[in-house]
């Protein structure tokens, strides 16, 4: 599971580092002029999308189980700034958007 983990994550980030370069040069500024893809959380987009994308490949059957009795207890250390389930919760709508064109982009490639 640790390699499943990197290597997603490791996709993935290269993948969000692309994604927020091509929003910020294509999407429409805020009131100040600057556009902002930051998240408030100690988590990362990709750190986010990593721990969803790996959900719906572990076996859990509920997300709440597989984020507090499998990430929470097991993989702390591969998250350092891990938030409560609860505001991951809250969080997860914000990759929603990224994640399904991560996914998309990834349609025909195999999994190492």
């Amino acid at each position: 599971m640790d390699e499943l983990i990197i290597s997603v994550f490791y996709k993935v980030d290269n993948f969000c580092k692309e994604f927020n370069c091509y929003l910020e040069n294509n999407s429409l500024p805020k009131n100040n002029g600057e556009v902002s893809l930051k998240l408030n959380s100690s988590l990362s987009l990709s750190e986010i999308m990593t721990i969803c994308i790996v959900f719906h490949l572990s076996g859990y059957r509920t997300f709440k189980q597989y984020y507090i009795q499998f990430i929470s207890k097991w993989y702390k250390n591969f998250f350092p700034h891990l938030v409560s389930y609860n505001r991951f919760v809250e969080l997860m709508p914000n990759a929603a958007l990224p994640t399904t064109f991560f996914v998309y982009s990834q349609r025909g490639t195999q999994r190492n």
